[in-house]
């Protein structure tokens, strides 16, 4: 059984250790994903043949970062814009970059695009003329979007390209009853830590008692 000082110790480091943290952390995690095996891939010729594929999200927060995954090296032009495809307004996220075979990384998160859950967005991607095939899949078991080439869907909405998207999930505030609750704790234990000194005290002969 703890002492009394001990008991009061302990109670006011765990406060302490709450208000220092203050809120639980904010995250970054893989949200959708279409990892399938690979299946097929689709091309990039040229500028003329651009592909967009729809993403719902799961969780609400801020785009991270895509993956993408090429059958081989070029330079791409991709974009992100919010809302389903088929997207023709100005685009909330585009860059030309390099890929390599594989798994590609793209940072989006300079574009501070904001995510609910279950809203539509659109990643997408046009040929340069020197574009790697990307991968995908037919019979696609991914249900939250759907495949468009070029402003129709593809394969009648029956296939997507293997990606996943990262979400900056933001912090949450830790509940006012867990604060209440521990105030009302540490009270509880420092009150129960005097009474010994109490009762010595009225019974102290110095005091005549």
């Amino acid at each position: 059984m703890l002492k009394p000082c001990s008991s009061r110790r302990f109670v006011l480091t765990a406060l302490a250790s709450i208000a220092l943290a203050g809120e639980a952390g904010a995250a970054i995690v893989v949200d959708q994903a279409h990892e399938s095996p690979f299946g097929t891939t689709f091309t990039l010729p040229n500028s003329d043949l651009t592909w967009q594929q729809g993403v719902t999200p799961g969780v609400s927060g801020l785009l991270s970062s895509v993956d993408l995954r090429f059958f081989g090296e070029g330079t791409i032009d991709f974009f992100v814009n919010l809302g389903a495809p088929w997207q023709t307004d100005a685009n909330d996220y585009q860059v030309s970059l390099s890929v390599s075979a594989g798994w590609n990384n793209i940072d989006v998160s300079s574009a501070s695009i904001s995510l609910g859950s279950g809203d539509l967005f659109t990643i997408g991607l046009t040929g340069t003329g020197s574009s790697p095939s990307f991968t995908g899949s037919i019979n696609s078991s991914y249900d939250g979007g759907t495949l468009f080439r070029n402003s129709s869907e593809h394969l009648s909405g029956n296939a997507d390209i293997n990606f996943r998207t990262y979400v900056d999930v933001p912090a949450v505030p830790v509940p006012a009853a867990v604060w209440l609750f521990g105030t009302a704790l540490a009270g509880l234990f420092a009150f129960a830590g005097r009474r010994p000194r109490l009762s010595a005290w009225f019974k102290s002969p110095v005091n005549g008692i």
